[in-house]
């Protein structure tokens, strides 16, 4: 009998992110979940400290957005806890294309109040939001443009990073790497204008600004966690309004059971490359 990882049956309104919208992304993955049918990864989530039935989305923003749009009521979602050890929590990088250096450095000294440092072969690991400076962007090979506030405050500082990002995203088409290696990216994306780098948050730190009402940038909190389950594949049907909560999750579990009875549910203990599964 496979032990597998909680998964629930949650109310949207219940759920908590921790990052704007990504408005690049919202409308293709509406599209596509409309075209598809079905919900393939369950987004992550913990439950808010002292709470019972408030969620906060640890990975899969987009995906809740999404199905609020839609006017879904349930989404499946992998639950899971703060401190669990397989729990990781990293940043991501951006790269972008359409737009000139110049021109988001324009962009961004606009904000005011902002120390922007030019470097050649800078080598800096990002450390911790209060520690890092708020971004490094690197436009080329060579160059690094440093840039940061005096406010060591990480409300502050997570409002002005906000800030930030938006000066860019507006203009510029963006993708999330883990790749931090220059070359190696302009190789796989050569059209591209620059990488950003982010500084690190720990996950304490991210549940006590959202539960101020903060929220980060979107797409620079990269949440993992150790076993993930993937590729469900549920039907959409089974999660609209015509549904109580009870018959809901009556049909999960009866077709949850279904899956083991086949055996059709698979657990890879190694790390593992899937190609169109």
């Amino acid at each position: 009998m496979l032990n597998l990882p909680r998964l629930s049956i949650v109310d949207t309104k219940n759920l908590i992110t921790h990052e704007k919208e990504d408005f690049q992304r919202t409308p293709p993955l509406i599209k596509s979940l409309e075209k598809s049918g079905y919900l393939k990864n369950p987004p992550i989530v913990t439950l808010f400290p002292g709470s019972t039935t408030r969620y906060f989305v640890l990975d899969g923003a987009n995906r809740v957005t999404a199905f609020r749009q839609m006017g879904f009521p349930y989404i499946i979602a992998q639950v899971v806890e703060s401190d669990d050890p397989g729990l990781k929590l990293e940043p991501w990088k951006h790269i972008y294309w359409g737009l000139d250096p110049n021109d988001i450095l324009k962009n961004i000294k606009a904000i005011g109040d902002i120390n922007i440092e030019i470097k050649s072969n800078c080598s800096i690991s990002p450390k911790g939001i209060s520690e890092s400076p708020l971004v490094r962007i690197k436009p080329d090979e060579k160059t690094d443009f440093l840039i940061d506030i005096d406010s060591r405050d990480i409300r502050k500082r997570t409002e002005v990073l906000n800030e930030i990002v938006l000066r860019y995203q507006k203009s510029a088409k963006i993708d999330r790497t883990t790749i931090s290696d220059y070359n190696a990216l302009h190789n796989d994306f050569p059209q591209m204008s620059g990488i950003v780098y982010f500084p690190r948050y720990r996950i304490d730190q991210v549940l006590h600004l959202v539960d101020n009402g903060y929220l980060l940038p979107p797409g620079i909190t990269r949440f993992t966690i150790s076993p993930r389950i993937l590729h469900i594949n549920y039907p959409l049907r089974y999660l609209e309004g015509s549904l109580t909560k009870k018959e809901a999750e009556k049909m999960f579990r009866r077709w949850l059971e279904k899956l083991l009875e086949q055996k059709r549910i698979r657990y890879y203990e190694e790390s593992t490359f899937l190609f169109n599964d």
